[in-house]
């Protein structure tokens, strides 16, 4: 019993830490976004063309 245990609880932790290993590739990735896009737009000054992009062709006030 104690053997399946031992078994059990290292494939736990090595999934576990599988797991952990892709959640912070994702918060790196994201880290690294958001300081490319902070390094794009830094001083305020925000692309024209963000605001003035045309609707997606969904529009959700018309029935």
């Amino acid at each position: 019993m104690f053997q399946t245990i031992k078994y059990c609880n290292s494939k736990y932790t090595a999934s576990l830490n599988k797991v952990l290993d892709a959640l912070e590739q994702m918060e790196l990735a994201e880290r690294q976004e958001e300081d490319a896009y902070e390094m794009e737009y830094g001083d305020g000054a925000y692309a024209e063309e963000e605001y003035e992009q045309e609707p997606d062709g969904e529009d959700e006030y018309d029935e």
